[in-house]
């Protein structure tokens, strides 16, 4: 097996039953199920290097030092690391990390290597000031996939998965807003959708209960006025009417609802109550805009109108 920078990979523990890498939601990295796992690009640093970086979060995997047992942080500054084939050693697709800046380059003494010492946190190791070994670890290789520049994308499911890389949310239509709810894994079958720039997929049993979920799977239909598709106008991303006539491919998914309005809304970062401009706005008294400055009049986009945001 030969890393690519195209791919995407999950790392797991070689000798301690296979528990992954994962980014333990502050600064260090940790080890846990495949639920929890993150995945992991490795961008081209030279000279045979690469850093590591979480796809999720954008953020590298910083930490090298000399001094045995100093935990693996995420960073945004990357720090270069050798990726070691190992396969002689401990079967095909296991590999060694050892710092970029070492003189020696085996995954012998001398270098600086990440080790798992049992207590569920990735550390590096020197191992001249020890006796235990650097951990090995299973990279297995996924096909990544991309989410639009939007950061939103509908996905549907042919069999249980996991995603990993991206965030899914099934959907609820409130009235005249989309509600969005977090799920852990997507039943076959099921539509959800998916948050983030890059993602994949591993086939695992999905136990999430998705029955409330407004979200419809495409077989690939034309739209006849009553579907709502996901989309993003002029930066405002929410689910629009289709026009009759439009296809809607298969693969992705819609909405249906009230004809009546021309658009659901929700959100970026808190998807969730984001009102369609009524007809009429009674007793307007303060307008303001997302950054606290108050308008004379509202503009196109969300504004805030006596305390509730309201989209033009």
């Amino acid at each position: 097996m030969t890393i690519s920078t195209s791919k995407v990979y999950v790392m797991s523990n070689r000798q301690d039953n296979n528990v992954y890498v994962k980014d333990n939601g502050g600064d260090e990295l940790a080890m846990g199920a495949l639920d929890n796992a993150s995945l992991w690009q490795f961008e081209d640093a030279g000279n045979g290097q690469f850093y590591v970086k979480n796809v999720k979060t954008g953020r590298y995997a910083q930490a090298c030092s000399a001094t045995a047992e100093v935990p693996v942080v995420m960073g945004t500054t990357p720090v270069a690391y050798v990726i070691l084939n190992c396969s002689d050693k401990e079967g095909n697709d296991c590999f060694g990390l050892t710092s970029a800046d070492q003189a020696n380059l085996t995954f012998t003494a001398g270098s600086i290597g990440w080790n798992w010492r049992n207590d569920n946190i990735v550390q590096t190791y020197a191992s001249e000031a020890g006796t235990n070994h650097r951990s090995f670890w299973k990279f297995t290789e996924l096909q990544p996939q991309t989410i639009t520049s939007a950061g939103y994308a509908t996905y549907c499911a042919t069999e249980d998965v996991l995603v990993l890389g991206a965030q899914a949310y099934t959907a609820t239509v409130n009235g005249t807003y989309v509600s969005l709810n977090e799920v852990a894994d997507i039943p076959a079958g099921s539509a959800v959708i998916l948050k983030g720039t890059n993602f994949a997929t591993i086939a695992k049993t999905a136990t999430s209960d998705i029955s409330a979920n407004d979200l419809v799977p495409s077989t690939g239909i034309t739209a006849d006025g009553t579907q709502y598709v996901l989309a993003d106008n002029e930066g405002t991303i929410g689910f629009y009417k289709a026009a009759p006539g439009t296809n809607i491919p298969a693969g992705k998914a819609y909405i249906t609802g009230n004809a009546g309005i021309k658009a659901f809304y929700f959100e970026g970062n808190d998807p969730t109550d984001i009102n369609t401009i009524p007809n009429t706005i009674p007793n307007v008294e303060n307008i303001y805009n997302l950054a606290g400055q108050r308008l004379s009049k509202m503009q196109k986009g969300i504004n805030i109108v006596n305390g509730k945001k309201i989209l033009k």
